[in-house]
């Protein structure tokens, strides 16, 4: 029968079927989790929360963008009524759900949520405003999204702002710096540019 110690192990071995580069495997896995936690758990719920999120994610990773989107829009409406106000967390849910939008050809919607998630973390950053790492990752995506535009010129400016933000917060070996740093790289490429010296 239906147990939540069921929906926490599916969960764990979709997690590490994604670990292990196989997220057409783990998809089952989660989505099985999210109807027995639907089942469980009726309305807002941490546990339902979970399920969308990871159910989401390896939507994404399968490049299946049009079917997360409606999963990370009830996700999205599910933790604003739960944690009320900015957070974390809800950044992390806008930038998701734009990567999706813009995958999938809503580019107005996709920077309206990009630009959603750097005005809350601006809102509640402690640094200096506009400058937070979530914001540098907020930028790189703003940059890819004006490349799918064709919009080189903006999309070369979002990710140098982006690359120079994160280098300035975060240690080399970061993932967000490294991968605003590649971006900034393949975007020069694209546009014709030699990097400065």
């Amino acid at each position: 029968g239906d147990h939540p110690n069921i929906i926490a192990a599916l969960g764990n071995i979709g997690v590490l079927c994604e670990n292990a580069g196989r997220p057409a495997d783990a998809l089952p896995r989660h989505q099985e989790a999210l109807a027995m936690a639907r089942r469980l758990f009726p309305g807002d719920n941490k546990e339902v929360a979970i399920a969308l999120f990871q159910n989401s994610n390896c939507l994404n990773s399968l490049n299946r963008h049009a079917e997360a989107i409606p999963l990370l829009e009830e996700l999205l409406a599910m933790k604003r009524r739960m944690i009320k106000g900015d957070h974390p967390e809800l950044i992390n849910i806008l930038m998701n759900l734009g990567i999706a939008k813009r995958e999938s050809g809503a580019f107005d919607e996709a920077e309206q949520l990009f630009r959603d998630g750097i005005a809350m973390r601006e809102r509640i950053s402690p640094n200096p405003p506009g400058e937070h790492p979530q914001i540098a990752s907020a930028r790189r995506h703003l940059a890819l999204l004006r490349v799918k535009q064709g919009r080189t010129g903006e999309a070369l400016d979002e990710a140098r702002a982006a690359a120079a933000m994160a280098a300035k917060l975060l240690p080399e070996n970061n993932p967000v710096r490294q991968r605003c740093e590649t971006t900034l790289k393949e975007i020069e490429k694209l546009a014709g540019e030699a990097p400065p010296r």
